[in-house]
């Protein structure tokens, strides 16, 4: 593991290089630092050993419809052997996995190039609110929090990825709602969860439309609730329309409780409050200070701003409000553990608000962002590694080290 963390700080090294103004202007250096950082997680994504510590999906359908994709001479073979297989598999993921297949039957080099365009997506998404984001912390957390996950969750990943990229073009820019709106409904193409997706999307907007926004934020909040302690009974009462479809895998207990959410629910609140208090705090991050808070009211008004960026303390509460609904609905996976993967969406957005709070409490704080450092890498230990099977392990990386020394 040694070297993957190492490989992990370049990578962040040279994204904040390629997120950086002050570091450099050229686009073109900034570009191959973001291409760089990209590539060698990429490879280390690849090389991984495609057993179950290296996702349960990989041997679930991952090799299984790659190896259809590579022996099949055209698209409709292709889905026809998938659906012989009996799975029931988007149609995005199908295509990605026939493109890969028309250039290599390896499965190290398609696995490879799913990690590059889901880091390119999260990539994308936080050089579009780079300024508002401390930039090593903002990869350090995909990575350490987020990325060993996708092993995993091979096409969920894909579609959570597409959400993140789809706020994050409504936040830097609001007019810009329907080209968000449409990476939202692209993600569907990839995992049928990505409705969840939409339900993000719609409470971002309301948030940085309504003049009422604590309002909104209220309701919102209040309704998660409702929804988590109501679950168990609409989950018991309508599981029967899901059987016989795609949707069928979470209606079964089987699997046990999962991680611990006792543990998983004290790790999340400090970013809760730290959020809450990130967004009741005076002191604007430039250039994208176009925002008042009225403490007396807690409520938010427009001023007038050459950015069309959404500003600091509207981002601010609605990285809040998506943080207290992943913890609010952890406990539906005690239900049925498959289920984990709804409150995942809203966990996919911890390198946004991390970095978020890292860049607004740097100046008080200087060894503040190194504290989120340590906060990931017990995620990592104590809630990815320490709760599942995910762990890292490669031949291939360890006899090209042997060969090196």
């Amino acid at each position: 593991m040694y070297i993957v963390y190492l490989a992990f700080a370049i990578s962040a090294i040279l994204v904040s290089c390629s997120f950086s103004d002050r570091i450099a202007s050229s686009y073109v250096f900034k570009f191959f630092c973001g291409l760089i950082a990209i590539a060698i997680v990429s490879v280390i994504a690849g090389v991984r050993n495609l057993d179950v510590s290296g996702g349960t999906d990989v041997l679930v359908y991952g090799n299984p419809i790659f190896d259809f994709a590579a022996n099949s001479s055209t698209y409709g073979e292709f889905v026809n052997q998938v659906q012989g297989y009996n799975l029931d598999i988007e149609s995005g993921y199908l295509l990605i996995n026939y493109l890969v297949s028309r250039f290599t039957d390896n499965p190290h080099v398609y696995y490879g190039l799913l990690s590059f365009s889901i880091s390119s997506l999260i990539f994308s998404a936080g050089y579009l609110i780079r300024k508002n984001l401390s930039p090593f912390i903002f990869w350090s957390t995909y990575l350490l929090t987020i990325y060993f996950e996708t092993f995993n969750l091979l096409r969920q990943s894909i579609s959570m990825a597409m959400i993140l990229l789809a706020v994050s073009v409504l936040l830097a820019n609001p007019k810009r709602k329907i080209v968000s709106l449409l990476i939202v409904i692209s993600a569907i193409f990839f995992h049928a969860t990505a409705v969840i997706g939409l339900l993000i999307w719609l409470i971002a907007l309301l948030l940085i439309k309504s003049k009422r926004k604590h309002r909104v934020a209220l309701v919102v909040v209040i309704g998660s609730i409702i929804l988590s302690v109501s679950f168990g009974t609409i989950f018991q009462n309508f599981s029967s329309f899901f059987e016989e479809s795609k949707y069928q895998v979470y209606t079964s207990s089987s699997y046990g409780v999962g991680r611990s959410l006792g543990l998983g629910a004290l790790y999340r609140i400090p970013f809760v409050v730290l959020l809450y208090l990130s967004m009741r705090s005076k002191r604007p991050i430039q250039p994208f200070a176009n925002l008042q808070f009225s403490d007396s009211l807690g409520e938010f008004q427009n001023v007038k701003s050459s950015s069309s960026n959404v500003g600091t303390r509207i981002m601010a509460l609605i990285f809040l409000v998506i943080s207290l609904i992943e913890a609010i609905l952890l406990p539906i996976r005690l239900i049925s553990y498959p289920l984990y993967r709804i409150p995942l969406y809203f966990g996919f957005f911890r390198p946004f608000s991390y970095s978020f709070i890292a860049k607004r409490f740097k100046d008080k704080l200087n060894i503040f962002p190194l504290l989120i450092l340590v906060f990931d890498f017990l995620y990592l230990n104590l809630l990815v590694f320490g709760q599942t099977d995910l762990q890292y392990h490669s031949d291939i990386l360890s006899s090209i080290i042997s060969v090196s020394i």
